[in-house]
C-alpha cells in the first residue's frame, strides 16, 4: 500500500492539502480505513511560494514554473504529469529553499 511506502517519511507536493483529501476520500472508500491525518509531516511548495514570493500572479505549479523559471527534466510536457510536476515540484522546493537561505 501507499502509506506503507510513505511511513513516516515527509511528503513534499504543491498543495498538498489537495492530495491529503483524495487519499483520505480513496482510503476511506477503498480501504474503509479512517485517518485523521494522511502523511505525519508535510511540505507545501503552495504555501511557501506563496510566502516566499507574495508578488505572483498566480501560485499555480504551471506559472509559478514559467515566472521562476524552473527547468523541467521536459519543458514541453504539459503539466499535471506526474512525472514533470514531481521535478518542477522539486526544483520548486529548491528554489524556495534558496529564496528563504537569502
Amino acid at each position: 500500500m501507499f502509506l506503507d511506502f510513505v511511513g513516516d517519511s515527509p511528503v513534499l507536493g504543491h498543495y498538498v492539502q489537495y492530495d491529503c483529501q483524495i487519499l483520505k476520500y480513496n482510503l476511506r472508500r477503498d480501504c474503509g480505513l479512517y485517518r485523521k491525518k494522511v502523511f505525519p509531516v508535510s511540505f507545501d511548495t503552495l504555501i511557501l511560494s506563496r510566502i516566499l514570493f507574495p508578488k505572483m500572479r498566480s501560485y499555480n505549479l504551471g506559472e509559478l514554473s514559467k515566472a521562476l523559471r524552473l527547468v523541467a527534466a521536459n519543458p514541453s510536457a504539459p503539466m499535471h504529469l506526474a512525472d514533470n510536476d514531481v521535478k518542477v515540484t522539486k526544483a520548486l522546493a529548491e528554489r524556495c529553499l534558496m529564496e528563504y537561505r537569502h
